[in-house]
């Protein structure tokens, strides 16, 4: 973990609040907090109280955001392209994790293991009483499609014009 955290990949240069590693850091010691009462775990509305204070008001979703040329989506998250900067926004619902914790983790493990592709947390969004994360990845695409996801007309598109010009 402390070697995770080390790490300087390329989400620490946005504001700390925002980085990956502050969340998940903060998370972490939000639960070991914990603890020391009666309930050891945080539940998922504990902890985005704690994400949302955190954070704070600004962390949601804004007009900068694009969530505008939309790819495909699976259970957990839903997929744009960001053409201006050749990127994915992914927004999340953390439904394959235990916690946001763990979704966190995962995020900090991914970025340690694989920097080209790594993540960068932009903010949340609530939907019908759902907290969902977006985040930034490059974008990567294939000749097969977007790594393996079947796509729409409209994505497909958008993957044959950056093939090309990679």
């Amino acid at each position: 973990m402390n070697e995770l955290q080390n790490n300087n990949s390329k989400q620490d240069n946005h504001s700390l609040r925002k980085s990956i590693k502050a969340i998940a850091l903060h998370l972490s010691t939000s639960k070991r907090a914990s603890t020391k009462t009666e309930n050891a775990i945080l539940n998922r509305e504990q902890e985005e109280a704690i994400l949302i204070d955190f954070l704070g008001k600004d962390a949601f979703y804004t007009e900068n955001i694009k969530l505008e040329t939309y790819i495909t989506e699976g259970a957990e998250q839903k997929i744009y392209f960001n053409e201006q900067k050749n990127t994915v926004f992914k927004v999340n619902s953390g439904i394959f994790y235990a916690s946001w914790a763990d979704y966190f983790m995962s995020l900090l493990l991914h970025n340690f293991f694989f920097e080209d592709t790594s993540y960068t947390f932009l903010g949340m969004k609530k939907e019908n009483n759902a907290l969902f994360m977006i985040v930034e990845q490059p974008f990567i695409p294939t000749q097969s499609g977007l790594l393996g996801v079947e796509t729409n007309k409209k994505s497909k598109k958008i993957i044959e014009k950056n093939y090309t010009h990679n």
